[in-house]
């Protein structure tokens, strides 16, 4: 059933007992917008919904689109039946008026494998456990990221920040330097998302300093079992790169001292997921599936 389910979502979320970070309706309201996402229900045989699944419409070109949040990796499942029956292949049939829908899902239990019925594409994230000691976790760098980090300790420190505009200008230099379009919500979003995450006391912004100037900043957040690597920018200086592995290292350890995984969120670029491994993370993987329709098949031969 597929109507705009927000005070049933928001009830059953307050039962929660571990609400992942991407779940929380303050989280939607900011990806979003608050008018911006709509929950899908999943019933079995009683009028109460047995599974709620929050995702995000807007459009894109004029067009309808169905998609994860934007900052989201996966679209968050709550269930209020732990044992109910998920049917990826039922979900994306049921939803209509879309031109282009892009959903990822990470597996859960119960969850149905689509098959040849709902093709879909693989993605990684890529996550550190919290049971390693942090001297297992180092020992698990490799000997570039070893350099990086010794070069980053010995001309950064690292101090929590309010300054949310030098970190937009970081994440725009760093799109240029790989030359990949900002996104478009780049400016409205992770302003949004870092009040969010500053109210909720659920995740935090540092930049890497040298001699006061900052070279480098990290948006994390966080839920009671993994910590996430939101997103980071960088200065054009060569010792951006010291400085960026510098801040995840910190955000590594500071996520094993609660007793969180570290979630550095997936990345199908080459050279991102190089740099993830270079951790010593392991991938995990979860579905991503893609439909286009009318006016959005067009769009999808050029993206």
């Amino acid at each position: 059933m597929l109507h705009d389910s927000r005070r049933i979502y928001e009830q059953a979320f307050q039962d929660e007992p571990e609400p992942l970070l991407y779940g929380f309706p303050w989280w939607l309201d900011a990806t979003c917008g608050r008018d911006g996402w709509k929950v899908y229900e999943v019933s079995e045989k009683t009028d109460k919904p047995s599974v709620l699944i929050p995702y995000c419409q807007t459009k894109i070109r004029g067009m309808k689109a169905f998609i994860n949040p934007p900052m989201s990796q996966w679209l968050p499942i709550l269930k209020t039946n732990a044992d109910a029956r998920i049917s990826l292949v039922d979900i994306i049939g049921s939803l209509k008026a879309y031109s282009i829908l892009d959903m990822s899902f990470r597996p859960e239990k119960n969850m149905l494998y689509p098959g040849e019925e709902l093709p879909v594409h693989f993605r990684y994230s890529y996550l550190i456990s919290p049971l390693q000691s942090k001297e297992t976790i180092r020992s698990n760098y490799n000997e570039g990221l070893r350099r990086n980090l010794k070069l980053g300790e010995n001309n950064y420190t690292i101090e929590e920040s309010n300054d949310i505009q030098t970190f937009l200008s970081f994440c725009t230099n760093t799109y240029q330097q790989r030359k990949i379009k900002t996104p478009p919500w780049l400016l409205k979003v992770v302003p949004e998302v870092f009040n969010g995450l500053r109210k909720n006391q659920m995740g935090k912004l540092e930049f890497a300093f040298e001699k006061g100037r900052p070279t480098a900043g990290i948006l994390t957040g966080w839920d009671k079992q993994t910590s996430y690597y939101l997103m980071a920018g960088r200065s054009v200086d060569e010792g951006g790169i010291s400085a960026h592995s510098l801040l995840l290292h910190n955000a590594v350890m500071e996520a094993n001292d609660a007793g969180r995984s570290f979630d550095f969120e997936g990345s199908m670029h080459a050279g991102i997921a190089n740099f993830f491994h270079s951790f010593g993370a392991t991938p995990v993987a979860y579905w991503q599936t893609k439909r286009f329709r009318g006016a959005g098949k067009l769009w999808a031969l050029f993206h």
